[in-house]
């Protein structure tokens, strides 16, 4: 079972909570007050998050909760997304306030409960030496600290702490872009070689020192939003046990590393970068690889000639590459392949024929998302993964007119959301087939929905959402 790292996740989901409970966002005080109960969930149970990924090394108990938990992080930072989305589309005033409501505090509860948990289980374990530490501390008492985390760098150009070699983590992290100089990187790097997670997401430099390959015990790297990196060195392709790569908003970035494909423990990497084409990395690299997002590569032209690395890929994220125009047709040989996401890709067209009956792919979430040139969805993706496709989301993709016959032979959807595609009247012939569809929504798509309000589907258990009856609401106003 793979390491996992939720305080990580939570700490990216505090910076949203930031700006929705603002008083700019707009949203109702109601939800502000949900979310901010969140946030004090995620504040106060950070410190057990930090001591638990410090001991599940040798814990199965505590691996499974921090997956479970890390899970549910990646649905409430996806809530967020969406409803920071609406807000900044300044669609505030049409917002579903109980929808929001609802979901939200439903998230709340279940991440008290599984934070609860895993403090139950945290406690159980004996780990004596831990202690967790903040920069608001006296420093000169933390001789045995494990864990070290900050907001800011207010204290950079100061002498590092008299802390434990044995530190397991340092989290420092800047919401705003912070430049530092390089040697205050290296002399953090070289005083603690057995980190499992550094974090040093919205600072600002240029390389990374060498003396980051000493870190051999590093499973979690965040480099994220440092817009100064321009080149990562071989040196970090000595950290062979490293899982987590994150590097998403280095938009300077040029090129990974020659040797990137010695680093054969790497299973999740979020990535911007300058590259024109996804390079053939090499399976040695990408045979664990289980995440990928690529996000606003906005140079980024094919994607064929690195599609056969990702064997072991499950989540794929295409966000703000403005430059793709087409997915490949070798796509069909990411037979592991679960979650497709693709965001923001104004150029992007998915017209993919079937290609033969054997495809053996497994896809059970698609969402695409602000798609202007679309006007075909991907038949070989899709149908190809006709017993195992259980959600299919579609938004603001204003060229999509017709919704193709075949998507009836999707016999595992469970659930279809169709949001802000004003060209779509009518949803395809055979939907009846679909059984299994526990539930339909159409928002912001008026015709479409007045469509299905004319002819319902006909399915057992079947719940539909659809956008309100435009005459009542004529004549509410007479």
């Amino acid at each position: 079972m793979a390491e996992s790292f939720p305080s990580t996740i939570a700490a990216n989901i505090l910076t949203e909570i930031d700006f929705l409970t603002s008083s700019d966002s707009g949203l109702s005080s109601r939800i502000r007050k949900e979310i901010t109960k969140a946030k004090e969930i995620l504040v106060k149970g950070k410190a057990v998050l930090m001591k638990a990924e410090a001991q599940q090394l040798h814990n199965c108990e505590l691996q499974d909760g921090l997956e479970k938990l890390s899970e549910l992080l990646y649905d409430a930072e996806d809530l967020l997304d969406e409803l920071k989305c609406e807000v900044l589309g300044k669609q505030v005033g049409k917002l579903n306030i109980v929808k929001y409501y609802l979901k939200i505090k439903v998230t709340r509860k279940r991440l008290d409960e599984k934070i609860d948990n895993i403090r139950s289980i945290s406690i159980a374990v004996k780990d004596p030496d831990t202690k967790l530490v903040s920069s608001g501390e006296n420093l000169s008492f933390l001789g045995n600290a494990r864990h070290f985390s900050f907001l800011g760098i207010a204290n950079g150009n100061k002498k590092v702490p008299s802390i434990s070699n044995n530190l397991r983590t340092i989290i420092m992290q800047s919401l705003q872009p912070q430049r530092v100089a390089e040697s205050f990187v290296s002399k953090w790097i070289s005083n603690f070689k057995c980190l499992w997670l550094l974090c040093l997401s919205g600072l600002q430099f240029k390389e990374l020192p060498d003396s980051v390959a000493a870190l051999k015990h590093l499973r979690f790297l965040d480099l994220s939003w440092n817009s100064d990196l321009e080149k990562l060195y071989d040196t970090i392709c000595k950290l062979l046990r490293l899982q987590t790569l994150k590097l998403r908003g280095c938009s300077a970035l040029k090129n990974l590393p020659r040797n990137i494909q010695k680093m054969i423990s790497l299973r999740h990497l979020e990535l911007t970068i300058q590259w024109e084409r996804l390079p053939p990395i090499g399976a040695e690299c990408f045979k664990s690889l289980q995440y990928l997002h690529l996000y606003k590569c906005k140079n980024l032209e094919s994607l064929r000639e690195g599609m056969e690395s990702l064997t072991t890929i499950r989540t794929l994220i295409l966000q703000g590459c403005g430059s793709l125009t087409t997915l490949p047709d070798n796509v069909k040989l990411l037979e592991t392949l679960e979650k497709l996401v693709i965001s923001s890709c104004p150029k992007l067209n998915l017209k993919m024929d079937l290609q033969g009956k054997d495809l053996s792919l497994k896809l059970k979430a698609f969402m695409i998302y602000e798609l202007k040139e679309l006007e075909d969805l991907p038949q070989l993706i899709l149908q190809g993964s006709a017993n195992t496709l259980k959600y299919i989301r579609i938004e603001e993709c204003p060229k999509l007119t017709e919704l193709p016959a075949w998507l009836a032979s999707l016999t595992a959807l469970q659930k279809l959301e169709i949001v802000s595609c004003s060209g779509l009247s009518s949803l395809s012939p055979g939907m009846e087939k679909l059984t299994a569809l526990r539930e339909l929504k159409i928002q912001k798509s008026p015709p479409l929905s007045e469509s299905c309000r004319r002819k319902p589907l006909n399915i057992l258990n079947l719940e539909s959402h659809l956008d309100p009856e435009v005459a009542s609401s004529s004549r509410d106003n007479e």
